[in-house]
């Protein structure tokens, strides 16, 4: 995990409402660099789950400190992409690789 900024003409105009963002020129956001299970754990349908919910409670409590508004997360693919969708994150307008997940979504 890392630190990131988002340009707000990134990120959709429904997202910064649900943000009740101030008008800044970029979003302080906490990028998920990458996100992987071993061979023997892809597949079970859970696991990624897991580990994904691990990595977000963790940005959560890091959030306090940067002052992060969301999560961000470049999926490599369409099945990454469908995951993340699951998980309630959403599509920035430059890119449908790029996904959002506001961190007031993250359950405590």
């Amino acid at each position: 995990m890392s630190a990131a900024d988002l340009p707000t003409d990134s990120v959709r105009p429904e997202t910064l409402q649900a943000l009740k963002h101030p008008p800044y020129q970029s979003i302080p956001a906490i990028l998920i660099g990458r996100l992987a299970l071993t061979v023997d754990r892809q597949g079970d349908g859970q696991s990624a789950g897991r580990l994904l919910m691990d990595a977000l409670y963790r940005c959560l409590n890091l959030s306090q400190q940067l002052g992060a508004a969301g999560v961000v997360v470049d999926a490599k693919n369409d099945r990454a992409i469908r995951f993340y969708r699951k998980y309630g994150f959403l599509t920035l307008q430059d890119s449908e690789n790029i996904l959002f997940l506001p961190m007031k979504t993250i359950p405590d």
